[in-house]
């Protein structure tokens, strides 16, 4: 009986910019050589009939983001690119999803994004400066 395997967890957090997508990458990098020899159990040179059942997926938690730059958005792609839909992003943080809302680029990805609830309580609808003195 053929179970798909418990995902490779990845989570981001901080920045994922030009100055720290170097680092990322290598960890998604690591992911994706885990998530290969992982798939590879069994015979060797042999390709199980069913790779994708077999193929533990990545995730990646971006709920700790809290800055997204264009060199980060396009580790992102990059990276979906090139696990063909065994890669998931999940739990985008709200500067995950400013960004990705801003390139059009949410399909693209092709992850179910949640939209945080926004808080009408707080959202005050008076102007409470008054600029006449």
């Amino acid at each position: 009986m053929n179970q798909r395997a418990a995902p490779i967890r990845v989570i981001l957090e901080g920045e994922l910019t030009i100055g720290t997508v170097t680092a990322v990458k290598q960890r998604l990098t690591a992911a994706m050589a885990e998530q290969a020899s992982l798939a590879g159990q069994g015979e060797p040179n042999k390709k199980p009939q069913n790779q994708d059942s077999m193929d533990p997926p990545i995730e990646v938690d971006l709920a700790g983001i809290e800055e997204l730059d264009t060199a980060g958005l396009q580790l992102l792609l990059l990276a979906k690119r090139e696990r063909q839909g065994r890669i998931r992003f999940v739990h985008h943080s709200v500067e995950v999803l400013r960004l990705l809302d801003l390139a059009n680029l949410a399909a693209t990805l092709g992850d179910p994004i949640v939209l945080p609830a926004t808080d009408t309580a707080t959202t005050d609808t008076h102007d409470t400066h008054d600029t006449q003195g």
